[in-house]
């Protein structure tokens, strides 16, 4: 954890800064993916679409449950994954 201090015209912002963890999700290892949000309307983008659930199979076998801090992870880092995933349950 970092503290910073920043100055913008006449007021002081104090805060701290979270390092974000870098992590990168195998998303060959995901599995009951289930897709939401989707508007046809926002076709072929589909901007709005998320992964509503999904599961995901372990170094050792066992199979979990992603956390909702996991899914908006997927779904801000991996967009070709969730458009796949979009096409997958329209067609």
């Amino acid at each position: 954890m970092k503290k910073i201090h920043k100055q913008q015209g006449n007021s002081t912002w104090y805060g701290e800064f979270f390092k974000k963890k870098e992590y990168h999700m195998d998303v060959t290892r995901l599995v009951d993916v289930e897709v939401d949000g989707i508007d046809t309307k926002d076709a072929p983008k589909f901007c709005d679409a998320f992964i509503k659930s999904a599961s995901i199979t372990e170094d050792n076998g066992t199979i979990r449950t992603l956390t909702d801090e996991e899914l908006e992870s997927l779904t801000d880092d991996e967009p070709e994954f969730v458009h796949e995933k979009v096409m997958e349950h329209l067609y």
